[in-house]
């Protein structure tokens, strides 16, 4: 089982293709709350490994002056914030004016009540789609691709699989074993 799931093919973007995508945002045509988010929420897939639903379940309780809670298998999990995304999440919640507990709302025309709902797996699957062709990425990207691309660096930075496995949040080494190769 190990050695099957270290042959899987992983899609990564490069750190020139990271720091595009992050800062597309900041450069689109729309509203500043929009781009606080958009900029805020890749910043966060990026530097966690986050997977989709994870991100729509949180709110703006999880989020403390050092990290972000999250729940994995009915447990939850702490997980370290850099400066630069609580930077960018504390610009975007500073900007909201409404009283919704997510932590990633929708902010669409339609959608002008007070306690807004949270922005759907689809809408993230959106965003960072149109993002990508913004950022000139000739690759498809997902979501799922920022993961791989954060869980390639933190190996690339000297992170074991078994730290790598915790912090992603598998519950089995062989899930995470798709990263052996960069490990050896």
């Amino acid at each position: 089982e190990l050695h099957s799931a270290a042959k899987r093919h992983v899609t990564t973007l490069t750190p020139t293709q990271v720091e595009a995508l992050y800062q597309a945002p900041l450069k689109a045509l729309q509203p500043e709350l929009l781009k606080l988010r958009d900029h805020a929420l890749l910043m966060l897939l990026i530097h966690t490994g986050l997977t989709v639903s994870e991100t729509t379940a949180l709110e703006r309780k999880h989020i403390s002056n050092l990290g972000i809670k999250v729940e994995r298998h009915k447990k939850e999990q702490a997980l370290t914030l850099s400066d630069e995304v609580r930077a960018a999440l504390s610009h975007y919640l500073e900007l909201r004016q409404d009283k919704a507990k997510a932590l990633f709302v929708r902010h669409d025309r339609a959608n002008r009540e007070r306690h807004p709902k949270s922005i759907t797996a689809r809408s993230i699957q959106r965003l960072v789609e149109h993002y990508r062709k913004l950022a000139s990425i000739p690759m498809r990207t997902t979501p799922h691709t920022l993961r791989h691309t954060f869980a390639t660096t933190e190996i690339e930075h000297g992170k074991s699989l078994k730290e790598l496995q915790v912090e992603l949040g598998h519950q089995y080494l062989a899930t995470t074993s798709v990263y052996r190769h960069l490990n050896a």
